[in-house]
């Protein structure tokens, strides 16, 4: 993978191979995970996963937080 499509990311979409399975168990999954990286990982080793969670659009609380 070049550095560039390490940054650029990919989509990985409920029911694809590659989903975590503690993903694909919630009663609520989400459609997909939008992932930066090496995604060979989540199946390597799939008890133990980071995720980063952000919004585009923080409360001030959210601003004084980060």
């Amino acid at each position: 993978m070049s550095p560039a499509e390490a940054r650029s990311g990919q989509p990985i979409w409920i029911g694809a191979e590659g989903l975590p399975d503690s993903l694909r168990d919630l009663s609520n999954p989400p459609a997909g995970l939008w992932c930066v990286g090496d995604t060979g990982f989540l199946e390597v080793s799939p008890d133990r996963l980071i995720a980063i969670v952000g919004t585009r659009e923080p409360t001030p609380y959210g601003l004084r937080m980060a």
